[in-house]
């Protein structure tokens, strides 16, 4: 919650929750990690490992 919170009042950038995970435009993305990284770690004491799935579109573009 905190991470959403930071990028949206200091950032702007909209985020959705799902279970475990954030849905942000692929822009945000650089910003997002790094806000993520800094709070899980604030919070739990170590660093977490992780994890970016792209949309279907997203790979798409990517597989062009």
């Amino acid at each position: 919650m905190g991470t959403m919170l930071e990028l949206m009042d200091k950032h702007g950038v909209p985020s959705l929750s799902v279970h475990d995970s954030l849905i942000v435009r692929t822009n945000d993305l650089g910003l997002t990690k790094e806000v993520l990284l800094k709070r899980y770690e604030a919070v739990c004491g170590i660093k977490p490992v992780l994890e970016v799935t792209w949309g279907a579109s997203e790979q798409e573009k990517l597989a062009a």
